[in-house]
């Protein structure tokens, strides 16, 4: 997958779809070509062709679709065909209603309709193993496609790249070399701003010691994540600080009860 606005729509997705608490593949899949083709279809009717102008059109489509799974997850659960229901559930959820028509219904794939099963009960699903590990690094590909290209940390491409070296891998397996990653960009970052700021809030060499131990020891892309927003909070409020002690600082309170 190399087109941006896939890449960015699946991982929206995810994110979503994991909070809904809905992690199987088929749904994701689903849904990310169906809300691709609409992003895709709206921005050449409107001559778009900058990610910035998707935004708009995509967060529109991520608010449609979870109205429509909101009123699924308040209906009354049928007793039959429960293992059907993902699958199913994502071809007609996917008709959301925008602009007065479907939503990229013409792109859901069709699927043959299945014979009412003469025995009642639950038949579980039976998955792959490599199906149940993509299920499994959901969680882990969402963090990356989601708070990790948000935040600064990562840019879509390499997120792709990421989440696309996970496969074959445990979740564990693959968030752990994912996270000797991020420790180094994390590094490489803070350097660049200890440079920038010519110390600036870690002008001490024993600060910037144990912001180095502190990204060595972080075990979890979450761990990084809240180092990364720590370190970019530090700095903004150190150049507060050093707007306010600049010129501006001259009209201070401080300034002022010396006059």
């Amino acid at each position: 997958m190399t087109d941006p606005i896939e890449i960015n729509v699946t991982g929206r997705l995810m994110l979503m779809l994991t909070q809904l608490g809905i992690r199987d593949a088929r749904v994701l899949s689903i849904f990310a070509r169906a809300v691709s083709a609409v992003v895709h279809r709206r921005m050449a009717v409107a001559a778009h062709t900058g990610l910035a102008d998707m935004d708009p059109i995509l967060d529109e489509q991520l608010r449609l679709l979870k109205r429509a799974l909101d009123r699924r997850s308040q209906a009354p659960a049928p007793s039959a065909l429960q293992h059907d229901l993902p699958v199913a559930q994502a071809q007609t959820r996917a008709r959301t209603s925008i602009d007065g028509s479907a939503v990229a219904a013409e792109h859901v794939a069709a699927r043959p309709a299945r014979e009412p099963r003469v025995e009642s009960g639950y038949v579980p699903v039976v998955k792959s193993q490599e199906e149940k590990l993509h299920d499994a690094r959901m969680p882990v590909q969402a963090l990356l496609h989601g708070d990790c290209v948000a935040t600064g940390l990562l840019d879509a491409a390499k997120a792709a790249q990421l989440v696309a070296g996970m496969t074959g891998k445990t979740s564990q397996d693959a968030e752990r070399e994912i996270v000797e990653y991020l420790r180094q960009v994390l590094q490489t970052q803070a350097k660049a701003l200890i440079r920038k700021a010519r110390g600036g809030p870690w002008a001490d060499p024993r600060i910037q010691e144990d912001l180095r131990q502190d990204i060595h020891a972080a075990k979890s892309i979450r761990g990084i994540l809240m180092l990364y927003r720590q370190v970019v909070k530090e700095y903004q409020a150190w150049e507060q600080g050093r707007d306010r002690s600049g010129l501006l600082g001259m009209f201070s309170a401080r300034h002022r009860g010396r006059s």
